[in-house]
């Protein structure tokens, strides 16, 4: 026999908000069952759900994770990709070129990223100017950014600058607090 809730009473139920088993409030009853609920902890109505078994829950998703993990490694190793459409399986060949580069060839220029580590390894950040767009900055300052972090400043011009972040270069203008 199935308790009578009435509206207020305290349920057990699954918060699609929180993705948790929680205590909520009756919120609705239709033909006196119940059919909406209130979490206790979001406060937000939403349809009844019975509670669900969170172990089999995350046993299901650590399953899907390694799943996708082998299928990463085969992709790696260059084996046909299994695609899965629906209940039909697809076999795709990759190509030669795509599934297994051939060796780098050794490029004449570093990429920004090492040449932001190469001038950045013996600077002071305490020493670095703090970017503000009213300020004057010249070629090989350093400069602090508080969405980019340190910075090497490459080229000045009247309307900004062209700063070497770890990310990459970013042009930094005078009239706005940076790209966004």
């Amino acid at each position: 026999m199935e308790k009578q809730y009435k509206v207020g009473d305290e349920i057990e139920f699954y918060c699609r908000a929180c993705r948790l088993n929680l205590d909520g409030n009756v919120y609705g009853l239709k033909d006196e069952k119940v059919d909406m609920v209130m979490c206790r902890t979001c406060f937000k109505p939403m349809r009844y759900q019975p509670p669900v078994d969170m172990a089999a829950r995350r046993d299901d998703k650590v399953k899907k994770l390694m799943r996708a993990l082998e299928r990463k490694k085969r992709e790696d190793a260059g084996d046909p990709v299994v695609v899965r459409k629906g209940s039909r399986r697809i076999v795709t060949e990759q190509r030669q070129d795509e599934a297994t580069p051939g060796p780098l060839a050794p490029t004449e220029e570093p990429s920004p990223q090492d040449r932001w580590r190469t001038l950045t390894a013996d600077a002071d950040a305490r020493r670095a100017k703090v970017w503000r767009p009213a300020d004057t900055y010249k070629p090989g300052d350093f400069l602090l950014h508080k969405k980019w972090g340190m910075g090497y400043i490459e080229t000045v011009a009247d309307e900004g600058l062209l700063v070497l972040f770890r990310e990459g270069p970013v042009p930094l203008f005078r009239s706005e607090e940076g790209t966004k």
